[in-house]
């Protein structure tokens, strides 16, 4: 007996190989809307990031929960600048130290072994960790990883970046309410007197959820007036995570 055999949805193709049906249009409808709806939250990603109104200064924030870049620099410590170890495995205090710490170690450096509790009561060995991770381009600027951030007055929080024995500039952020002033300070050593840089456009993203909880998360771009030289882009941008001090 023969089977009857049911129509399928399949067609030869050449050499007799079955092709399946092309797609529904219902189906490239729905793939085509999808790609659509990607394109455009990357486009508008982009425009967040890379333009907000600049006016006297202030840039306008957007505050977002979804801040998803790497913050993984807050593992990283360091010891408070002037500490290293000597070649004997001691922690030793080389710069600006407490006047009584010389007095303590030999003439190759060596703490003597009976000042050597006295010796940690003067000099701080505190581990501290790493706030910020950024890029800068701005005079005497060789890096920084540390912000302090700190509230004010109501809904004013002013953050500035930690400088050191080769970074002469900082970053400076007030932020009030949903704006914010980016400026770069320059404490020259050639110069007595401090030089700003106002900020000309860029973008801040702030968590919200963070900051109602006291704690600053952010990512930054901002681009800065430069006067002196216009051809070369003063600039400051990166990710920071701060506790917001009172």
């Amino acid at each position: 007996m023969l089977r009857r055999l049911t129509p399928t949805n399949h067609t030869a193709g050449p050499l007799g190989v079955m092709n399946r049906a092309p797609y529904s249009y219902t189906m490239i409808k729905t793939i085509l809307i999808g790609l659509l709806l990607a394109s455009i939250l990357t486009i508008t990603r982009q425009c967040v990031n890379s333009i907000a109104i600049v006016k006297n200064g202030r840039i306008q924030i957007t505050w977002t929960n979804n801040i998803s870049g790497d913050f993984s620099f807050t593992n990283k410590w360091s010891y408070p600048e002037g500490i290293f170890k000597n070649k004997y495995n001691q922690l030793v205090c080389d710069g600006i130290c407490p006047e009584r710490s010389y007095s303590m170690k030999d003439k190759l450096g060596r703490i003597f072994p009976d000042s050597i509790k006295a010796y940690y009561q003067l000099i701080d060995t505190t581990h501290l960790f790493h706030s910020i991770n950024c890029e800068a381009w701005c005079y005497e600027w060789f890096g920084t990883d540390f912000i302090k951030a700190q509230s004010t007055n109501g809904d004013t929080l002013k953050c500035e970046t930690a400088k050191n024995v080769a970074t002469h500039c900082r970053l400076k952020l007030i932020i009030i309410g949903n704006s914010c002033i980016p400026t770069i300070e320059l404490l020259g050593i050639a110069d007595s007197e401090n030089t700003v840089y106002t900020c000309s456009s860029g973008y801040i993203n702030i968590d919200d959820n963070f900051y109602k909880s006291g704690i600053l998360k952010m990512e930054f771009n901002f681009n800065f007036y430069h006067p002196e030289n216009p051809e070369i882009k003063m600039f400051w941008k990166g990710t920071a995570l701060t506790t917001i001090e009172k």
